[in-house]
């Protein structure tokens, strides 16, 4: 009987190790030409020499580093470093299977499943606002909204109305895991990823938008207007 129970013990002890392994943090070091990953599934280092890091950050199971040639990910679900030559990254924002840079005049998201970097085609203006979640990204820039269609692995913008007439409007955004919404002070844009398709509706004064996993509420001072993307259409009811 004690036989059994030591080697339950152990079983336990091995169970709880590959655990820790798998839900371990990433342990990133940087010097001054040296960037180290600590990946806890393999007990080892993954090493960058001549490195001359100009940021970097960690976000769980990702470490992102970047330099003056390009930006570089690493996944200890992977245990592999991915590369993305010629971007002067700015800065970044991650979750667990993404992480997105920006540099002055593109975007660029790491999708951790599809193990590739995605750059956006097309030019953005200044940055205002960048967006991250579980399941998406999307930037608020000064003269549009571009958002990350995880679906289709491609980037989608739209211009905010009125950009370029040199007047000055105060937008907001809010992203879920399939919806993406931005406002100004007269209507909403809304990008569905169920349908991969912008949407325009004329709401007022907004003052909050809260996500769900398949809807989005947005708040006026006496209504409440919800856009279902099961069956893909606005509703709307007196604010309580």
């Amino acid at each position: 009987m004690k036989g059994k129970r030591m080697v339950c013990v152990f079983a336990l002890l091995a169970l709880a190790c590959s655990a820790f392994a798998a839900y371990a943090e990433v342990q990133l070091f940087v010097s001054k030409n040296t960037v180290k990953v600590y990946d806890p599934e393999l007990k080892n280092y993954s090493v960058l020499n001549d490195f001359n890091a100009n940021g970097w950050k960690t976000h769980n199971y990702l470490a992102l580093v970047w330099d003056a040639n390009g930006v570089l990910a690493y996944d200890i679900r992977t245990h592999e470093w991915l590369p993305l030559q010629g971007f002067i990254a700015v800065n970044t924002v991650m979750s667990d299977n993404y992480a997105m840079v920006w540099e002055t005049s593109r975007v660029a998201i790491f999708d951790a499943k599809a193990r590739k970097w995605i750059v956006s085609p097309e030019p953005i203006t200044d940055v205002k606002s960048p967006l991250i979640s579980r399941g998406m990204g999307a930037m608020l820039t000064e003269a549009e909204f571009v958002v990350f269609d995880p679906v289709l692995h491609e980037w989608k913008s739209i211009e905010t109305e009125r950009a370029g007439s040199g007047e000055k409007f105060a937008w907001d955004a809010v992203l879920g895991d399939r919806l993406a919404i931005c406002w100004d002070d007269a209507k909403v844009i809304l990008y569905d990823t169920t349908l991969h398709q912008w949407q325009q509706k004329e709401i007022a004064k907004v003052q909050a938008a809260l996500m769900d996993e398949y809807s989005v509420k947005v708040f006026t001072a006496g209504e409440v207007h919800t856009y279902d993307a099961m069956k893909h259409r606005w509703s709307v009811k007196e604010r309580q």
